[in-house]
């Protein structure tokens, strides 16, 4: 687990490195029934906070979700997004299967964070042993009612089918053996970086 010690002024440094360094994430809820799946809500992005204001609490636990870059990797975060992560105040808390962080960090240093990485939002976590997340499934051909049956197996939830895909909340956890299933030829988290 990566960890990062906030300089501060005076006798808060040690107060504030301490808080964020204790803080620990409960253990993960490995249900796949669809009725439990919790996917993240706009906090901050495109310069602005979401529905809900600035949080009154010191900390939150914030899901970073970043845009695609040519020739990065759909299936992990970049290490430059760790890096920007610790130097703008917070701690990654961990690494999800898509281009996204869950991270701890001062509220106040949300967007900092935010704005120290082109092309990213952060999500509040409503509940920390969820890694859930809105995804687009692209497949070869139409999307068939054993790929979605399959997706469903995983422990998602299909939110609406295309041609040649299909979107839906899946849990983090699945989205490995997805991306290996013989009809499916991508993965991609689904998630707007400034929802409206």
């Amino acid at each position: 687990m990566l960890a990062f010690a906030l300089l501060g002024v005076g006798g808060q440094c040690c107060t504030a490195a301490t808080e964020l360094d204790q803080y620990q994430l409960p253990p993960e809820n490995l249900s796949l029934n669809p009725a439990d799946l919790a996917p993240s809500t706009f906090l901050w992005g495109c310069g602005r906070w979401g529905p809900t204001g600035q949080p009154t609490s010191r900390y939150v636990v914030a899901d970073l979700i970043f845009g695609a870059f040519p020739g990065d990797p759909i299936d992990r975060p970049q290490n430059r997004f760790v890096l920007a992560v610790k130097r703008s105040g917070g701690r990654v808390l961990f690494l999800f299967n898509f281009n996204a962080l869950r991270i701890y960090a001062p509220t106040d240093r949300i967007p900092a964070i935010v704005q120290s990485i082109a092309s990213a939002a952060a999500f509040a976590v409503e509940d920390p042993r969820r890694y859930d997340w809105l995804v687009q499934v692209s497949t070869r051909g139409n999307p068939s009612e054993s790929d979605l049956g399959r997706f469903r197996d995983l422990g998602g939830r299909v939110i609406g089918t295309f041609s040649g895909s299909f979107s839906g909340i899946l849990p983090n956890r699945s989205v490995p053996p997805l991306r290996l299933e013989p009809n499916v030829s991508e993965v991609r988290n689904d998630v707007q970086l400034c929802p409206t």
